[in-house]
């Protein structure tokens, strides 16, 4: 697929239908598969069959219900449920997988697989959202370069914060402490910062306002910009003093900034001629950074004149098995890569998309510590 800012609403409806085609086909065999699983293990009477039945159905539409219905006085715990359901179901399938790989490789032990098996999942559940509940944890990356630079330079670097109707304003307010108290130079956002329309999140806008930063804040979008509205988005970024650089270079004094927006990712080779044009003329001595929503094109970014690449998109999978699958899908899906004197730096993300929960991976705030070799 393939959005441009400024689409029209046609491309939106369609954006919208492929996505809850896709999402619902895959989130409705989860469903299922889950359940079996369940009716397979135990033997439940006719009412207590017909609860979880039930409980099923309503776990199953209430995410999309409670956005549908945000507005109302109960969308929002609707829509908390919805979340927590879906990370419970993905804990789970990741839980029963093993099981029935288990079950295959080891006979006789049928029982006891079965009974570790469906006591790891509201364990695993409990402890991933306790681990979300903690807030992004601070991760510090040092990086020189043989590049001058006058002094060193101190990023901040956030991404898929995800502002939208499970946000709380206590949340972001204790995120802009978090990244004022690091005195940065920059503070850079690689996309996703919004889920939802401008209406909603407006209110955020003034807390972020108060972001510090000794140069300014930035941002790119990403693919959730562009299904929440990307016009939405900007005026959101307007109110909040975020400069957006989606398809601009930017001249700083030690640092030429690049940001592109997500869909040039989806343009193939395209993406790769805009990326050279944004560099026409630019100064090879400054380091070069980019701001691109997801960790692609890192080769073909450092072959262009790019120091440094920052991005996001991946959340490190937030839960399994989505943590292995992002691995296999993303070659650089988190953490920091190098190619010939370049770096890329693929965050697990600020905030968390869906579920508010987190396994095998942590929220981050990133500081980036640059300096010269």
């Amino acid at each position: 697929m393939c959005f441009y800012k400024g689409g029209t609403m046609l491309k939106r409806i369609m954006a919208f239908t492929i996505f809850f085609v896709i999402f619902f086909s895959i989130y409705g065999g989860m469903n299922y598969f889950v359940y079996t699983q369940l009716m397979n293990q135990f033997t439940l009477g006719g009412f207590i069959k017909l609860l979880i039945q039930l409980i099923f159905w309503l776990g199953g539409v209430s995410y999309v219900l409670g956005r549908l219905i945000r507005k109302f006085k109960y969308g929002f715990i609707v829509s908390y449920f919805g979340s927590i359901w879906m990370g419970i179901l993905s804990i789970s399938l990741f839980v029963l997988m093993i099981k029935e790989v288990l079950l295959y490789i080891i006979n006789g032990y049928d029982y006891q697989i079965n009974t570790i098996a469906f006591t790891l999942i509201p364990i695993l559940s409990l402890v991933s959202i306790t681990i979300a509940k903690k807030g992004p944890i601070l991760k510090t990356i040092e990086i020189k370069y043989q590049k001058t630079m006058k002094n060193q330079l101190r990023i901040i670097h956030l991404s898929d914060i995800h502002l939208g109707l499970l946000t709380s304003k206590k949340w972001v307010n204790e995120l802009v402490e978090s990244c004022n108290g690091l005195e940065a130079d920059l503070i850079l956002i690689t996309g996703d910062m919004v889920d939802d329309e401008y209406e909603k999140i407006k209110k955020f806008a003034p807390i972020l306002k108060t972001l510090k930063a000794k140069v300014g804040v930035y941002a790119v979008s990403g693919n959730h910009e562009i299904y929440s509205g990307y016009e939405g988005f900007k005026r959101f970024c307007g109110d909040a003093n975020i400069e957006v650089i989606d398809n601009k270079r930017i001249e700083l004094e030690d640092i030429t900034l690049i940001g592109v927006d997500d869909s040039s990712n989806r343009r193939g080779a395209n993406a790769n001629h805009q990326l050279k044009d944004l560099l026409t003329d630019s100064d090879s001595a400054k380091l070069h950074i980019l701001l691109s929503h997801q960790p692609v094109k890192f080769r073909e970014a450092v072959e262009a004149g790019i120091d440094l690449q920052l991005s996001g998109h991946t959340h490190r999978g937030q839960i399994p098995p989505l943590n292995f699958i992002v691995a296999i899908i993303f070659k650089y899906s988190y953490g920091v890569y190098r190619y010939k004197n370049s770096y890329i730096y693929t965050t697990s993300g600020t905030g968390t998309w869906g579920p508010p929960m987190r396994l095998f991976s942590n929220s981050e705030l990133v500081k980036i510590e640059i300096s010269q070799e």
